[in-house]
C-alpha cells in the first residue's frame, strides 16, 4: 500500500498539531521532523505516542534564528559546491540528527530533506558519507527518501515533477552503494495553490500508485502568518482527515 509522509514537523504549532492528529487517527503513516523548529520538543511526547514513523527533515533553506539559509537555487544547480560549503552542510547534519536523537531519545526511522535537498548531485555525496559516518558499525540504519516521481503522475506542475526526476538520477544507487535503503516509488507533487484541486489528486494517487509508494503531504490545522503555503496547507489537512484510517505501513 502507500505510505503517506507529512513534512515540517515542529516548524508551526498549526503544522504539528495537524500532524499529531492525522498520525494519531491513522490517516497518515510517518512525519519527518525539523529539529530547528520552534516546535519540535514541545509536540514529540504527542507524535511518539501517535505511534507513527518518524524521520528527520534535514534542512539547508529555511532560515532558523541566528542560521542562515541557503537559496535552494543555487544549491540545485551547483554540482561542486566549494569545500567551505560540504562542511557546512556535513556539520549540520550531524547537528540536526543529534537535535533529533535528543529531543526523541531514538535515532531517525528515516530522513529526508527540506526541498528534497538530500539528493541534489552536489550534496548527496555528503549527504551520504555523513551519514556513513554516523552509522558506522550500527547494524539498524534508517531509510532514506527517493523522489522519482512517476513521468504521468497527477500533478499541476509537470515542470516541477521533470525537475526532481531528473535531480533524483542515480541517487537510489548511490544510497544502496552507501549501504542506504530507500522507498520504491514517489507521488505527491503539485503545485501548492490553494486552487489546485487537491482532494482529487489525493484520490488519485491513494488509488493509483503502485505498492511501496511513498506520498509526501504537507498539512496544517491553522493558516499562519509568513508561510507562503498555509493556505495549501489547511486544505491538505482536510482532505487527508477524509481519507479511512490505516495504521499499515511499508518502507
Amino acid at each position: 500500500m502507500i505510505k503517506i509522509c507529512a513534512d515540517d514537523f515542529g516548524l508551526t504549532p498549526g503544522i504539528s498539531q495537524a500532524i499529531v492528529k492525522l498520525c494519531t487517527e491513522g490517516n497518515i503513516h510517518a512525519t519527518s521532523v525539523m529539529t530547528e523548529g520552534a516546535y519540535a520538543e514541545e509536540y514529540a511526547p504527542a507524535l511518539l505516542r501517535a505511534g507513527a514513523e518518524i524521520g528527520l527533515h534535514f534542512n539547508l533553506t529555511e532560515p532558523f534564528g541566528d542560521v542562515p539559509a541557503y537559496k535552494l537555487s543555487h544549491l540545485m544547480l551547483s554540482p561542486f559546491p566549494p569545500a567551505v560549503v560540504r562542511r557546512d552542510v556535513a556539520r549540520r547534519l550531524r547537528a540536526q540528527h543529534d537535535a533529533f536523537t535528543n529531543i526523541f531519545q531514538r535515532r531517525p526511522d528515516f530522513i529526508d530533506g527540506h526541498q528534497h535537498v538530500h539528493m541534489f548531485p552536489g550534496l548527496r555525496g555528503v549527504f551520504l558519507s555523513t551519514l556513513s559516518e554516523i552509522y558506522a558499525g550500527s547494524s539498524v540504519r534508517p531509510w532514506i527518501r527517493r523522489v522519482n516521481p512517476a513521468l504521468f503522475d497527477t500533478t499541476d506542475d509537470r515542470f516541477k515533477l521533470l525537475v526532481l526526476r531528473i535531480l533524483n538520477t542515480g541517487f537510489r544507487r548511490a544510497c544502496e552503494k552507501a549501504g542506504f535503503a530507500t522507498n520504491d516509488s514517489f507521488t505527491g507533487i503539485y503545485s501548492f495553490s490553494p486552487r489546485s484541486p487537491y482532494r482529487d489528486y489525493l484520490d488519485k494517487w491513494v488509488k493509483t500508485s503502485a505498492p511501496r509508494t511513498l506520498m509526501m503531504c504537507h498539512p496544517s490545522a491553522a493558516k499562519e502568518a509568513g508561510d507562503p503555503i498555509s493556505a495549501a496547507r489547511v486544505l491538505e489537512y482536510a482532505a487527508l482527515s477524509a481519507l479511512p484510517p490505516s495504521k499499515e505501513k511499508t518502507s
